[in-house]
């Protein structure tokens, strides 16, 4: 039997939050005998998997609220991010992390294929879409964080491979596109296991990353009413697959202390007894769920107020500390349901949900909204209301008052789950929200400046 050895010396680019950027070789991955054992295939898509989760660790709040109006400074190194005033040395501006996500992604899907025995043609379809998903998942981070970013879809096999233009964002969007197009068609429903079908790629989270796409690429690249009716049809699949269900009036809470809810669609999962931990308790909590007096951002004032009277969420999402527990600030509820990792210690294994149904009703009501079919976008709307213990809407609201409606409840429903930030950008409105964004130049994010260094071929964002 014919035997493939593969070898490849690959450059993966290492991050921390305390150290420049460096480029170093790991250790060489040898796939031998590759044609005889399809376990590698899966090591591989492992690989995948828990560089997402090691990058998003941090980021998953860095990225999706911390310019946004939700969080305000805690400790003095949050308020370049709070207030910003940002720029190209902080670390959350560094990419590498997803970088070195798509290339193991990339190493899945350009080795699989070659793997000839020990797993079924359909199976190898499976790992090269999820490896997929996971590219688009990144490159849709990058691309609405920095603007044009290098497109790389070969693994890196060399420091001179890093070094590649930024693409535009349309080149960036239709590989996005693609990408979750081959993986709808090649990925099954679920996996009638409970945590395969929350934590692994499944046809829910693909349709659920289409829709989100689609409806940036109306919003803010011109797509306008053809992406529109593409984000309409594919949030609907969602509804279709029935697959998924919001969890009833009272129990908004679970979503987070029990994890894998059956109103999850995707999310990342961390597991404290395999050494796989994010970032959540030094970032968001504060003692007796953390290992400090005070968390890296607190919640802003802006949040507490936008509650109204009455609502259910406000006790799941806000921890108002006991006097004897020597904190002064609300901090989120949000992640503390889990057994802390150690005393005093602030690495967590809450899980991050990346997208449920909540979010899902919310976004295809913006959809239906900015369709002209409002009525259908204020019930979808009144659904959140209605589980939160609020009253329905108002009936007979206009487009605008429709729109700004659904902002708000998104405010609230998706509170530190990574959405506010890019929610404010796609509806075009962030300079209004956000008194110290000076410009549009400013809501793109600077490229970190070791990259600059080490890649010439980059040119810095404007307002940078």
């Amino acid at each position: 039997m014919k035997k493939i050895i593969i070898l490849l010396s690959i450059l993966v680019v290492s991050f921390t939050a305390c150290t420049d950027l460096e480029i170093e070789p790991v250790s060489q991955i040898t796939l031998a005998n590759v044609s005889e054992d399809g376990n590698d295939a899966e090591a591989l898509l492992i690989g995948c998997y828990n560089q997402l989760a090691n990058t998003l660790s941090s980021r998953y709040i860095d990225w999706g609220d911390a310019r946004a109006d939700n969080l305000d400074q805690g400790t003095a190194g949050s308020a370049s991010l709070v207030n910003n005033t940002l720029t190209s040395s902080h670390s959350a501006c560094n990419w590498s992390s997803l970088y070195n996500t798509i290339n193991r992604c990339n190493l899945v899907i350009n080795l699989v294929p070659q793997i000839t025995n020990g797993i079924n043609e359909n199976r190898k379809n499976e790992i090269i879409v999820e490896a997929k998903f996971i590219r688009a998942l990144c490159y849709f981070y990058a691309v609405r964080l920095w603007g044009d970013v290098p497109l790389i879809t070969e693994p890196t096999l060399s420091a001179e491979d890093l070094k590649v233009q930024r693409e535009s964002k349309t080149a960036i969007y239709s590989q996005i596109e693609d990408d979750l197009s081959e993986a709808l068609n090649n990925i099954p429903g679920n996996y009638n296991n409970l945590l395969e079908d929350k934590g692994r790629v499944t046809q829910g989270a693909v349709l659920a990353l289409q829709t989100h796409v689609y409806l940036w690429i109306a919003q803010q690249e011109g797509g306008g009413d053809t992406y529109l009716s593409k984000a309409e049809s594919t949030s609907k699949q969602i509804f279709d697959l029935n697959n998924y269900k919001l969890l009833p009036k009272g129990e908004y809470g679970l979503l987070f202390s029990q994890e894998n809810t059956d109103e999850s669609i995707f999310e990342i999962q961390y597991d404290y007894s395999k050494q796989n931990t994010n970032n959540l308790g030094s970032l968001l909590l504060q003692t007796p769920f953390s290992g400090s007096l005070r968390a890296h951002y607190k919640i802003d004032q802006k949040l507490l107020d936008a509650f109204e009277e009455g609502d259910l969420r406000k006790s799941d999402i806000v921890y108002y500390p006991e006097p004897e527990q020597l904190v002064r600030d609300p901090f989120t509820k949000k992640y503390t349901g889990k057994t802390k990792t150690s005393e005093g210690y602030s690495l967590r294994d809450d899980n991050m949900i990346i997208y449920r149904l909540g979010g899902i009703i919310l976004l295809r009501a913006e959809i239906l909204n900015e369709m002209d079919r409002t009525d259908e976008a204020i019930s979808l709307v009144n659904l959140i209301r209605e589980r939160a213990g609020l009253p329905n809407l108002e009936t007979g609201l206009s487009k605008e008052e429709t729109k700004q409606a659904i902002l708000n409840e998104r405010f609230i429903e998706l509170a530190y789950e990574g959405h506010r930030w890019f929610d404010l950008i796609r509806n075009n409105v962030a300079l209004e929200v956000l008194n110290d964004i000076q410009n549009e130049d400013h809501l793109l994010w600077p490229i970190y400046e070791t990259e600059l260094v080490k890649n010439p071929n980059l040119v810095q964002n404007d307002f940078y």
